[in-house]
């Protein structure tokens, strides 16, 4: 069971730990203290009852996964996705002896299904960025999910004792993140990120009117898609969604 107690034991970095037993949301807690908040400032929630992911899905969020948000005010706001992927990425290989992957734009993957969902929401005024909100929900310990959700989402120790307690593991986190998100341009982020990517080379179906297939070839530094089309025409994704196709990698989305 995560606790506030065992987070400060293990956590690194000169960063504030706010921590609740149950919160609506973490990003909507970071956004809430964001004016005053000092950067790194880190919000944990042993669960979420409105967990939200991209596109304004929700995302289950029982006892047993990790639950967090890092305030941070960057000058180069492009990568932080990018970079809270490959942060989280690192602490499963380093705490975890894993090698996960990476979907872009913001899904960590082992075992071939979700593990992780990143949502980074921010504040613009003057057309300048006032904050970001960070957040990352880890499927840890959490319940084997059921229903339609059973072959996308996975859990990485549902009935097994992992390696490290979800509190070491959720300081790790905290750790990795504050040295990616405070320097998301780092160069080692990128080369990472892409050599980590799931898509790469692999048949896709654009989430878009007339859901057209890709062969996905690379990601650019800004953490863009590049997809190349059967006539030979490529495309640079900004946003959105892809999936993978069945065949090319069985059982993701």
């Amino acid at each position: 069971m995560l606790t506030e107690q065992g987070i400060r034991r293990y956590i690194k970095s000169p960063i504030d730990v706010i921590f609740f037993e149950a919160s609506p949301s973490t990003n909507l807690e970071a956004k809430s203290i964001a004016a005053t908040a000092r950067e790194g400032t880190v919000i944990f929630a042993r669960r979420q009852f409105s967990g939200r992911g991209r596109i304004g899905r929700s995302f289950q969020s029982p006892e047993g996964g990790i639950y967090m948000t890092m305030l941070v005010r960057p000058t180069d706001p492009v990568c932080l996705t990018m970079a809270a992927a490959v942060a989280v990425r690192r602490a499963m290989v380093k705490k975890l002896n894993l090698d996960p992957a990476i979907k872009w734009v913001n899904d960590i993957y082992w075992g071939g299904k979700k593990v992780c969902g990143i949502l980074a929401e921010g504040a613009l005024c003057k057309n300048e960025l006032r904050y970001a909100a960070v957040g990352v929900g880890l499927n840890y310990q959490s319940p084997e999910f059921t229903g339609g959700l059973s072959a996308k989402a996975g859990s990485l120790y549902p009935d097994s004792q992992p390696p490290v307690s979800i509190d070491e593991m959720a300081a790790a986190m905290a750790d990795e993140l504050y040295k990616a998100l405070t320097n998301p341009s780092d160069p080692s982020i990128y080369r990472e990120y892409r050599a980590s990517s799931m898509l790469t080379g692999k048949r896709v179906v654009l989430m878009r009117e007339g859901e057209p297939e890709a062969t996905a070839i690379d990601v650019t530094p800004q953490g863009h898609l590049i997809v190349r089309f059967d006539d030979g025409c490529t495309e640079e994704l900004y946003s959105g969604e892809v999936s993978v196709r069945a065949a090319e990698y069985p059982h993701t989305v």
